[in-house]
């Protein structure tokens, strides 16, 4: 069976291969509205956790940089925080930014890749995206990934838009190598993750003697420029900073008393993070995402975009799994491996029942997750073992009455003895209390003091 070509050579799969396997329109679009839903209600209802919380003060500290991540989240923390004012809302609005910015590209890829099937690729993408459990948890909740997720895709898309010309042999558009590149500088601003995809672009064009030409055109080495001209907050802060953030990221946060102590070699380690990945990004998705690492790709718009999903799925991976030979490392940690990879598995399931077990297996985890959290506070007082929900629920009444103490005993300010605990502390105050950390490790609160 071949698939259907359209005027400018796209395919939604490649001639002479299998066809996707394709759902009724409606079962996707199911699948996105109960996940949106779900979205909702946790935005809405759900307190922060302590890093959320963390970087929500952030945006009541606006500098050029913090000292453990990079400042576009608190930046727009700041700017939520001035339109939505002081709410859970608030905090997690800029995340259905993202996620409508990234159903935007989504849809275009799929007039690219399908343009006689577009609406229903469109949605089986999107869906397979939202219903991946591990892009749910980590884009719901107000943590900088979401944006490092959005910002990378936009990036990998203008890089795209580039490169499949080239790979076509025609000269391509240098406006959206910039693009790309001014995109590539602000995923880092979001998260320093962001390496990974500049070496994976820079790997795919050394690799690929269709692309390798590029080497020796000034254009390609100004593009690399100004994804380092965008990180000059960073850059600027650290100078001003004695490079703490620089020395944090390098080797204090593995460091004890760090967030991610490094130890001993551990093949055991390192196994638990590939099976603990697998099922959180959904183990029904291996098989397609095995099927487009290892496919042919094409000199056009979908080749260039297959070619670069791979190359940030290896180079994302190789960093993170390194560090999982040495560290227990998050799932989310390797995060940019799958943004692009996800959405154009689409075109790479075979098996209707596999793409249908992807989207159930996805919808009743975050269903599940959310009714849990949600539904915590009419039954925390049953015996149900590890209550991860107790660690947000209750700061409103400590907060409360840490004031009535305040007050008491004349003291300056509220505080705690670690990050989090004085971030959800301050969150539940609201913005005109001081609450201050005590924490014997070094946090932002040390420069806001």
């Amino acid at each position: 069976m071949t698939a259907e070509i359209s005027n400018n050579g796209s395919a939604a799969t490649l001639p002479g291969s299998p066809a996707r396997a394709r759902l009724p329109a409606w079962a996707p679009a199911t699948v996105i509205i109960i996940v949106l839903l779900a979205r909702v209600a946790f935005s809405l209802f759900v307190p922060p956790n302590e890093d959320e919380a963390y970087y929500f003060a952030w945006g009541q500290h606006l500098q050029l940089s913090y000292y453990d991540h990079a400042p576009l989240h608190g930046w727009m923390q700041g700017l939520s925080t001035a339109i939505f004012g002081w709410s859970h809302w608030a905090m997690r609005a800029m995340s259905f930014v993202t996620l409508a910015a990234t159903a935007a590209i989504f849809w275009y890829w799929a007039g690219r890749l399908a343009p006689m099937d577009r609406t229903n690729l469109f949605l089986t993408s999107l869906a397979i995206y939202m219903a991946s459990p591990v892009v749910f948890a980590i884009s719901v909740l107000a943590f900088p990934d979401h944006w490092l997720m959005f910002l990378s895709l936009a990036s990998i898309h203008f890089f795209a838009l580039f490169f499949a010309e080239r790979l076509a042999g025609r000269r391509g558009l240098y406006r959206f190598l910039y693009a790309g590149a001014a995109l590539l500088g602000l995923a880092a601003l979001a998260k320093y993750n962001a390496v990974a995809l500049g070496l994976a672009v820079a790997g795919f064009v050394v690799f690929d003697r269709r692309l390798r030409p590029l080497l020796r055109e000034p254009q390609l080495y100004l593009a690399g420029l100004l994804s380092v001209v965008m990180l000059a907050p960073v850059l600027i802060w650290n100078l001003q900073n004695d490079f703490a953030s620089i020395r944090y990221q390098l080797y204090g946060r593995y460091a004890p008393g760090g967030p991610g102590v490094m130890g001993e070699f551990s093949l055991e380690r390192f196994g638990v993070f590939v099976l603990t990945s697998a099922v959180y990004v959904s183990p029904f998705v291996m098989i397609p995402l095995i099927r487009l690492l290892f496919s042919r790709k094409q000199s056009d718009f979908g080749g260039a975009l297959g070619g670069l999903a791979t190359w940030v799925f290896i180079t994302s991976g190789l960093i993170i799994g390194f560090i999982a030979f040495f560290a227990r490392a998050a799932v989310h940690w390797n995060i940019l491996a799958f943004v692009a990879i996800l959405p154009l598995a689409a075109l790479h399931f075979r098996w209707r029942i596999a793409l249908a077990g992807h989207l159930l297996f996805g919808v009743v985890a975050i269903v599940v997750l959310v009714g849990y959290f949600v539904t915590f506070p009419a039954f925390q007082d049953s015996p149900r073992g590890d209550r991860e929900a107790a660690r947000v629920y209750g700061w409103d009444q400590v907060a409360a009455r840490m004031e009535e103490l305040r007050q008491e005993h004349g003291a300056a300010a509220i505080a705690s003895v670690y990050y989090g605990g004085a971030s959800k502390l301050a969150f539940a105050a609201g913005k005109d209390a001081v609450v201050t950390s005590l924490a014997p490790v070094h946090d932002s609160f040390d420069e806001w003091r």
